[in-house]
């Protein structure tokens, strides 16, 4: 069975966790960087099928086995042909519209799709392709319920540390 998704999802990690493991990447984003930041080569087999991804871009470290198995996954069930835009993973900010630590901050997040899948806005994604995400421990912004952010995923998994 499926874990249960909501904004308080068991397996979100709070503030307080991510930043006793990663540091503040705001306050100091050089020594985040230095440890935790890893130019990722997208497998050949993953951006053919994707071919909207980049071929390189940074990540979190924690996050490189949990996104090519996701994404593998979606390419075996066939869902793969839902992305159809990458509109980034890493960035040093705030969320929008608030002062808290965004989760692209610590290159956990990506957002897909975001011209379909507004910030407040409709989610188009099917719920087999947001399974599929769901399953292997990631949350979609289309499960916030106070802030949906359909074109927003997040790695999750507290059993990943």
């Amino acid at each position: 069975p499926l874990p249960t998704v909501g904004f308080n999802h068991p397996a979100m990690k709070t503030m307080a966790q991510q930043l006793a493991r990663y540091g503040n990447p705001v306050t100091n984003p050089q020594a985040f960087i230095k440890k935790w930041i890893i130019p990722w080569t997208v497998p050949d087999d993953i951006h053919t099928a994707i071919p909207c991804l980049p071929f390189h871009f940074d990540i979190n470290r924690d996050i490189q086995i949990p996104l090519e198995k996701t994404y593998r996954d979606l390419i075996a069930a066939g869902l793969h042909t839902e992305i159809k835009k990458w509109n980034g993973c890493f960035v040093i900010r705030n969320q929008i519209g608030s002062k808290a630590i965004s989760e692209h901050s610590f290159a956990l997040a990506e957002d897909q799709n975001a011209k379909e899948n507004p910030l407040y806005g409709k989610v188009t994604w099917t719920d087999d392709f947001l399974n599929v995400w769901r399953k292997n421990l990631w949350i979609c912004g289309a499960d916030f319920h106070s802030r949906k952010d359909g074109m927003h995923i997040e790695w999750t998994a507290a059993t990943a540390w």
